[in-house]
């Protein structure tokens, strides 16, 4: 999360809402200047924990990019399954259920989710919105032919030994989720399609 006080409590609210609980939350946030660490603070305080509570943790690093976030939570996660969500985000209470289903192919090495647009209500949120159904429409005939080669970050699952094998996220581009990718393609590993994993993302407000 970097500056992302408006929706990064709907965001952790939406993920411990999911029918999967055996799960921890991991925040990364990348210098934020807004209130974002008072916020997440403010929410791990009031939750009440039980042995049903999905753990929420807070992390602050320096500005240094959504890779570096992403490789920081890495090293602290401690799941053989590791799901990155955008802080913008919003997940359906069934996503992360559905984003785990393709690793029972041991071949399956990362899942990508389904991405909808949440703010649909202006003429540029539905434009993007159709452009993201065109989008996983193919991704389903990509799935069938094992042809994913994007698993974007919004909405993404890995096996965590194929960070193992390959390293984590290039800190050096601004394309992370697409260059790993790549390199989980060339390793000659399998990516899947979740249709029913639907986390939605904040569009364009404006032109």
């Amino acid at each position: 999360a970097w500056n992302e006080a408006v929706g990064i409590l709907h965001t952790i609210e939406s993920i411990v809402r999911s029918t999967h609980r055996n799960t921890e939350v991991i925040v990364i946030d990348d210098g934020s200047t807004d209130s974002t660490r008072e916020q997440v603070r403010s929410f791990i305080a009031r939750q009440n924990i039980g042995k049903d509570t999905i753990s929420v943790r807070y992390e602050y690093q320096e500005n240094g990019g959504k890779s570096k976030a992403l490789n920081h939570g890495l090293s602290l996660a401690t799941g053989d399954i590791i799901v990155t969500i955008d802080a913008d985000s919003v997940v359906d209470p069934d996503a992360i259920l559905e984003i785990i289903k393709p690793f029972r192919d041991a071949r399956i090495m990362s899942v990508a989710g389904n991405v909808k647009i949440g703010n649909r209500s202006r003429a540029i949120g539905l434009v993007q919105q159709l452009e993201y159904l065109y989008g996983f429409y193919f991704k389903k005939a990509d799935a069938i032919l094992n042809a994913v080669y994007i698993v974007g970050g919004a909405a993404a699952a890995y096996r965590r030994e194929v960070f193992t094998e390959l390293g984590g996220f290039d800190e050096t581009i601004i394309t992370e989720d697409i260059e790993l990718s790549t390199r989980i393609q060339n390793a000659g590993h399998a990516i899947a399609y979740a249709p029913k994993s639907v986390i939605y993302t904040e569009g364009p407000a404006d032109l």
